[in-house]
C-alpha cells in the first residue's frame, strides 16, 4: 500500500516484459474470487540499465491480469528497483478502458452497418429506376 503510493508519486515509468507468472499455492487470501500471483519482470527503463524485478499481485481469479510475455507499463523506484504494475488506461487490463474500447467498437460497427444499409438501399433503388426507365422507353 505504501509502496504503491510512493511509486505513484515519485516513481519512474518504464516498459516491462512478464517473464513468469506463478499463482501462489495458498494464495486465496480469504476469498475464492481472488488469488495472489508472483511475477518476474524484465524492466527496461529509458535512461538506465535493464533489470529484473519481482512483485506480487492480488488479482481476480478469472479477471484480466498480465500473463507471460505480455508487454506492460510499470512504475519503479530507481534506488531500490521496486516495481508495481501501471495498468491504468491499458485496454487489456483496465475495466474502464475496456468499456470505452467496447463502446467505440460498437459505434464503429453501427456506423459501418448504417453505411452499408444505406449504400445497399441506394443501389437497389438505382437499379429499379434504371429498369423502370427502360420499361418507359419501350412504351413511348
Amino acid at each position: 500500500m505504501f509502496l504503491a503510493r510512493r511509486l505513484q508519486k515519485h516513481g519512474l515509468s518504464a516498459e516491462a516484459t512478464v517473464k513468469s507468472m506463478v499463482p501462489r499455492a495458498n494464495g486465496h487470501r480469504g476469498s475464492l474470487l481472488s488469488r495472489m500471483y508472483d511475477y518476474v519482470l524484465e524492466v527496461r527503463p529509458e535512461n538506465a540499465a535493464v533489470f529484473e524485478a519481482r512483485l506480487a499481485l492480488d488479482a481476480a481469479y478469472l479477471g484480466a491480469k498480465p500473463h507471460v510475455y505480455d508487454e506492460v507499463r510499470v512504475m519503479y523506484d530507481p534506488k531500490s528497483l521496486e516495481v508495481m504494475f501501471d495498468l491504468a488506461g491499458d485496454e487489456r487490463f483496465d475495466t474502464a478502458a475496456m468499456n470505452s474500447r467496447t463502446a467505440r467498437l460498437q459505434r464503429n460497427c453501427r456506423d459501418v452497418g448504417d453505411s452499408q444499409a444505406s449504400t445497399s438501399l441506394t443501389q437497389r433503388l438505382g437499379g429499379s429506376d434504371r429498369r423502370l426507365r427502360g420499361l418507359a422507353v419501350g412504351f413511348s
